[in-house]
């Protein structure tokens, strides 16, 4: 049974999140897009490769390797919020059916 604290807890969740969620899905679409932007700056750096060769050298870059790693943990810190946020929906729908059902049973 869901009460009605737990729905206020999770609208004000929700409500609360919104501002922490746009800012963690901003940085991680602009770390996203940043990727190319290194990796063609990495490629530059060695303008006697092939493009194949460029490619692999920034690819072994530990600066795009470290990029990477913070592209990564942007998206789990993305993921993470929508997924509570999701799960706090989930709640309101649970309270919704019931008191609909709440209802239709008292007629």
């Amino acid at each position: 049974m869901i009460t009605d604290d737990k729905v206020e807890k999770a609208l004000d969740f929700i409500t609360g999140s919104a501002k922490k969620l746009a800012q963690a899905k901003a940085n991680y679409d602009y770390l996203a897009d940043y990727t190319k932007v290194l990796k063609a700056q990495i490629m530059k750096e060695h303008p006697k490769e092939s493009a194949a060769g460029q490619e692999r050298e920034a690819q072994n870059d530990p600066r795009y390797n470290e990029h990477l790693k913070v592209v990564k943990d942007a998206q789990a810190e993305y993921l993470h919020l929508q997924y509570l946020i999701d799960a706090a929906k989930v709640t309101l729908d649970i309270w919704r059916t019931q008191s609909s059902n709440e209802r239709a049973a008292r007629i």
